[in-house]
């Protein structure tokens, strides 16, 4: 576990057009954000999702009049210092059909609200699983123990 405190937080509006996941990467670098938790409402014009079935990632491509009813997720540094994002959106089409999950691409439709809460004091590491092949949380101190102990 790790604790930190709430630090800044950047709102930010998106054009349409625009690639969501690497504008909300782009916000992070800009304002120098290493870890935060992202909050997010718009439309998107194309979303690929996906769910994990235990073994890969299984992808769906949603396109037209998107609502995205909710993005939440985290923003974090990889092993090599290039922040990433994880995240997980709700969306609706134009019948109000809800589907989801794992956000692995999506285009902003009309307009999309991203609000990025800076956790600040942390320094968690997003670092592949090796059973699994998922990005996961580390602290400092336990992937430094884990690259000096593996064998």
């Amino acid at each position: 576990m790790t604790v930190g405190a709430l630090g800044r937080i950047v709102v930010e509006g998106l054009k349409p057009g625009t690639n969501f996941i690497q504008e909300v990467i782009k916000i992070a670098d800009e304002n120098n954000i290493d870890f935060g938790v992202v909050n997010a409402i718009g439309t998107f014009s194309k979303a690929v999702v996906a769910y994990y079935n235990g073994k890969e990632y299984v992808k769906n491509t949603f396109e037209g009049d998107i609502e995205l009813l909710s993005c939440i997720g985290s923003l974090a540094k990889d092993e090599e210092g290039k922040r990433v994002a994880h995240l997980h959106a709700s969306m609706s089409n134009k019948n109000f059909e809800c589907f989801g999950g794992h956000l692995v691409e999506a285009y902003v439709g009309y307009a999309a609200e991203v609000y990025i809460l800076e956790v600040a004091g942390t320094e968690l590491i997003k670092v592949k699983d090796k059973n699994t092949g998922l990005l996961v949380f580390k602290t400092k101190e336990n992937l430094d123990w884990l690259k000096k102990n593996e064998r």
